[in-house]
């Protein structure tokens, strides 16, 4: 897991320094999209993002990745990143089920969670989390 950890924080670094000099880059919100949960035998297919107004040309190592339309159930996680783990753990394990909400099958290339980080992100004082349901 800490390998993961790493790998992301590295992923971030190199994202945001290629990134904030494109055309259209949004300094708002940065996403952190999944499309496998942790397991740890497979690992995670892990995108960080943002969202760009217009057209860009994607610099080499990027990609589009386009998000259908769902509807989300949206959670603060207000502790440290490295605790994200324990965070899902307990929203898919607990929360979701004793609201009685499903998480929505989300088919290849749709990601099974959402990571949604303000301007000012603070590593110590959280994210939120956004996870599709069935409606």
């Amino acid at each position: 897991m800490a390998e993961i950890g790493r790998a992301i924080t590295r992923q971030w670094r190199q994202f945001l320094a290629t990134s904030r000099g494109l055309p259209g880059f949004s300094a708002g919100f940065v996403y952190g999209v999944c499309e496998k949960v942790f397991d740890g035998a497979e690992g995670i297919d892990y995108f960080a993002g943002a969202p760009f107004a217009g057209r860009i040309k994607l610099p080499a190592g990027f990609t589009l990745l386009t998000l259908p339309p769902a509807l989300y159930a949206v959670f603060q996680h207000r502790e440290h990143v490295s605790k994200l783990y324990d965070t899902y753990q307990l929203l898919f394990g607990t929360v979701l089920p004793g609201a009685g909400l499903k998480p929505a099958e989300t088919p290849a290339g749709v990601p099974e969670w959402v990571e949604r980080y303000g301007e000012g992100f603070d590593p110590e004082t959280g994210l939120e989390v956004l996870i599709p349901i069935q409606d």
